[in-house]
């Protein structure tokens, strides 16, 4: 019984050496399927990461742009407002220069009647 008993130690033996392979490759290959699996998702992942960084440039270009054509906006505006108050001084002294005009023109429309009627008055006189 001795070798018949050695035997069967070693087919237990053995069959736990297979035993342990087998569950060892199963584990191995369930490694390497979550391996290439996460890689994958890794993979996704980066190329979701890189639109939305493209994306995300994208904005930021247009905001750039949106900005100097703001500024450019704001310049014109600027501009537009300086010729308005220009515009605006150069009425205001319109018409400072018009009324004193007008005042001058009273003062020798006053002296005008003044003089016509001085006039008459002489003309009356040598008259009578």
């Amino acid at each position: 019984m001795g070798p018949l008993r050695k035997k069967n130690g070693m087919d237990i033996v053995k069959i736990v050496l297979l035993a342990s392979i087998i569950i060892m490759a199963g584990i191995s290959g369930f490694l390497y399927y979550r391996t290439n699996q996460i890689s994958s998702q890794l993979a996704n992942l980066q190329t979701s990461y890189d639109e939305l960084e493209a994306a995300r440039n994208d904005l930021q270009n247009e905001k750039n742009a949106l900005q100097a054509s703001f500024n450019d906006l704001l310049s014109q505006k600027n501009a537009l407002q300086a010729s308005f108050d220009n515009l605006l001084s150069q009425k205001n002294a319109s018409q400072t220069s018009y009324e004193t005009l007008q005042f001058q023109y009273a003062i020798l429309q006053a002296s005008y009647n003044s003089l016509y009627d001085d006039y008459q008055d002489l003309l009356a006189r040598l008259v009578d």
